[in-house]
């Protein structure tokens, strides 16, 4: 018997408080707000939003809006000195009206009359935005005076304007506020009315969402047509900011509520993208932001009247560590008076770009030398000569010490192999004979033939095999470079074919063959194009008619006569 008291107590008090909750929305929903005069009195025939003081830099100022029943349907009357028209869009079910360069304090949402659904204000930054939801708006001009500015909107046939009476809907909208719950009940309008008055008091809408680059940073302007709770949470991999919209309905228009961001934009924002989306139940909407960024972006949020600001700005790019880029070439200028060795070494490898390796054996001595502008291969090779030094690059590592340690050291150094198709058709033994005597002592590469590919098989540390190259690029020797050859057949006219052979490959290039055909004794020379025409010129000189000495011979007979 206790419980059911108190489940009867908790219940008749429950439709107590929604009655007297009912009844206090439907009295403030047929009052007007003054700002200016700090006091609400009974709207004999309009519902209008808060009052605007005027400004006095000249700034247009929306003091106050009214909404009242016309003939036609409905005119929306906004009260303030020389307003200009505003910037009208109109879409399926509502227009969008922007006042440009307008202030006013705070929104409020309007319930409509006839053809209008409601009415809804709200500042975007500079900007006064007022949004009129549609029933049946069919069309709508703008009448200007010195004291106001009047929207008309005509209303099209339908059963909820036909039925009313134009005359009944001010008086509808202008009840007292002290009619009770019972009479507001009484018939299924007054009902409707109280039932939309109070949703339209309970859910806010979320109307915008823009972007605004500043310098350095990205401002997103989230607008909704009344100050409305928000949380805010953030979520990594990927890393997202998640801004929520309690009781708030979406009605940012389809095309904008996803937005993807350009590499631009997000060099200078951090932002990736940025998704809109409606959450939860009707009775509980949520309105929900959810903005994709970079790793590290730094944001900050704060609330702006009915606008969330979010400003986000990129993460520091972090500077790329300079890489160190020995070159042997520096020019070296210093007066040494009895210096250490080690030191003037680690002083010259520093200054010319390189690390430097002493630990495999301590380099010990003295120098005392003077030089300007010598490159510093040839500054090690004369002050580590007295000492027996030596030294060799790995990379861009300067190691110096003993020839032998140096060797040593090499074993258990990384080795990789390498295979070199030798260009033009030049033999890898022919390649590796001009390249070999180039390379430094210290240099301990070794080199395999492979005849049956015509390659050349290379083995050694990363140093000694990229200085081999080194050596293959400086000598033109590279696959890479252009080694095409051209041929030609010589046809000798005087000189022995085998003679000149021998004496033209004196002239050859590495990638040059010369070859006597045994049928013609012809000349058969295969050479780049560079070369082939010293060739054939030394071929035209020494194919000449040897020189030939005439003798003459006079014979004379003699016949002896005795006398």
């Amino acid at each position: 018997m206790t419980t059911f008291c108190i489940r009867t107590y908790h219940f008749i008090l429950g439709v107590l408080i929604f009655m007297l909750s009912v009844c206090s929305i439907a009295a403030a929903d047929n009052m007007t707000f003054d700002m200016n005069k700090n006091s609400s009195t009974a709207a004999p025939s309009s519902q209008v939003t808060p009052v605007v003081t005027a400004d006095a830099d000249g700034v247009e100022v929306i003091n106050k809006i009214n909404i009242a029943a016309s003939k036609d349907g409905a005119i929306l009357d906004f009260e303030g000195a020389n307003l200009t028209a505003p910037v009208a869009k109109n879409q399926n079910t509502k227009i969008v009206l922007t006042f440009k360069n307008t202030k006013l304090t705070s929104g409020k949402t309007i319930p409509g009359i006839g053809p209008v659904k409601d009415v809804r204000c709200a500042v975007h930054g500079a900007d006064v935005w007022v949004v009129v939801d549609k029933n049946t708006v069919k069309s709508f001009d703008f009448t200007t005076t010195s004291t106001d500015l009047k929207m008309n909107l005509i209303g099209g046939d339908s059963a909820e304007t036909a039925a009313a009476p134009v005359a009944a809907l001010p008086a509808a909208k202008t009840a007292a506020p002290a009619a009770s719950a019972d009479t507001s009940a009484s018939s299924p309008e007054s009902a409707d009315a109280v039932s939309g008055a109070f949703d339209k008091k309970i859910f806010s809408r979320l109307i915008d969402a823009s972007l605004r680059p500043v310098d350095g940073s990205l401002k997103i302007v989230l607008t909704a047509d009344s100050p409305a709770k928000y949380t805010v949470r953030k979520l990594s991999t990927p890393e997202k900011l998640v801004v929520r919209f309690i009781n708030t309905h979406l009605d940012v228009p389809a095309n904008e509520q996803k937005i993807q961001s350009d590499a631009n934009l997000t060099a200078k924002s951090g932002l990736l993208s940025l998704e809109i989306r409606q959450i939860g139940q009707g009775f509980a909407p949520i309105s929900e932001a959810i903005l994709t960024i970079v790793p590290g972006t730094n944001y900050q949020i704060e609330r702006n009247l009915n606008q969330i600001v979010i400003n986000l700005t990129p993460p520091p790019v972090a500077e790329k560590p300079v890489e160190k880029t020995g070159n042997l070439n520096q020019l070296i200028s210093a007066e040494l008076e009895s210096a250490d060795l080690g030191a003037v070494v680690r002083t010259l490898a520093d200054q010319s770009g390189f690390d430097v390796d002493l630990s495999s054996a301590p380099v010990t001595g003295q120098v005392t030398e003077k030089f300007k502008n010598v490159p510093l291969k040839d500054v090690l090779a004369v002050i580590l000569a007295p000492g027996n030094y030596v030294y060799e690059v790995q990379g861009n590592i300067l190691r110096v010490g003993t020839q032998t340690t140096l060797s040593a050291t090499k074993k258990i150094l990384p080795q990789i192999t390498d295979v070199i198709q030798p260009a033009g058709g030049m033999l890898p033994a022919q390649l590796d004979m001009l390249v070999h005597p180039i390379l430094s002592a210290s240099n301990a590469v070794s080199t395999v033939v492979d005849p049956t590919r015509n390659v050349l098989i290379i083995h050694g540390t990363v140093s000694d095999v990229e200085e081999y190259k080194q050596v293959m690029r400086d000598l033109k020797l590279e696959p890479g470079e252009d080694t095409s050859r051209i041929t030609r057949v010589v046809k000798l006219n005087y000189a022995d074919p085998v003679q000149l052979a021998v004496i033209l490959l004196t002239y050859l290039t590495p990638l040059g063959h010369v070859q006597v055909d045994p049928r013609t004794d012809d000349l058969i020379i295969w050479e780049v194009p560079e070369n082939m025409g010293v060739l054939l010129e030394l071929v035209k000189e020494i194919d000449v008619r040897a020189p030939q000495v005439l003798i003459e011979a006079n014979l004379i007979r003699l016949r002896m006569k005795e006398t």
